[in-house]
């Protein structure tokens, strides 16, 4: 997203809420003219700061969501939930490996979490 754009003030100074009502409404005249935008442009402008904010929160709210006894040594190793250019998640350890499963929503990553490393693994949840 480019600085000093109609989407990055949105993206610095509204949340995900904020945005959503917007869009529910009719495009802010002043907003428009402040930026020079059509009603088009004014969409489109708040829906890339939307997607942007989801996918930020997306990725806070998965990243480092639980660890694992590694090895013998009882290392422990996060465990990530990443979603895949298709748009399906996948759980990656802190080594870098991923599984090879692909998941539909994030919750299934959390349940496939469950099923590989639940038993025998340490597993623990991050807060």
């Amino acid at each position: 997203m480019d600085d000093n754009t109609f989407a990055a003030a949105c993206y610095n100074q509204n949340s995900i809420q904020e945005l959503q009502d917007a869009l529910r409404n009719s495009p802010d005249t002043t907003d428009m003219k402040t930026w020079n935008l059509t009603p088009d442009e004014w969409r489109a402008q708040i829906n890339q700061a939307l997607s942007a904010l989801k996918e930020e929160l997306n990725e806070t709210m998965t990243k480092n969501i639980a660890t694992i006894d590694h090895n013998e040594k009882k290392e422990r190793v996060s465990l990530s939930i990443l979603q895949d250019s298709d748009g399906r998640y996948y759980i990656e350890t802190g080594s870098g490996e991923d599984t090879e499963a692909r998941f539909k929503t994030i919750e299934d990553a959390k349940k496939g979490i469950e099923t590989i490393w639940g038993n025998g693994w340490g597993l623990e949840w991050a807060v």
